[in-house]
């Protein structure tokens, strides 16, 4: 199973607290678990999309990320990863 997200305005919300709801964490989370893939799809920039994550504390982490609509990277080791044989075509 794929669950794939915007970020502003679908998963995050500036103008609420917390920007991403703890209970939608939590389901992220466990569907996670669950054996789902998890995928942020954003026009933001890496740095931009982990500013944005840290500021909204959150607790679960995406499997993957979709960046400026298609540089593409994996979540290993606690950190995210580039796929370089994509990212570079």
């Amino acid at each position: 199973r794929l669950i794939s997200t915007d970020f502003d305005g679908t998963l995050h919300a500036d103008h609420e607290d917390p920007p991403v709801p703890v209970s939608l964490q939590q389901l992220l989370g466990d569907l996670q678990q669950q054996g789902a893939t998890w995928v942020i799809n954003t026009g933001r920039d890496l740095t931009s999309l982990m500013e944005g994550m840290a500021r909204a504390r959150m607790q679960v982490r995406p499997d993957y990320l979709v960046l400026v609509e298609r540089e593409i990277y994996v979540h290993r080791d606690h950190r995210y990863e580039p796929l370089a044989d994509w990212n570079e075509r």
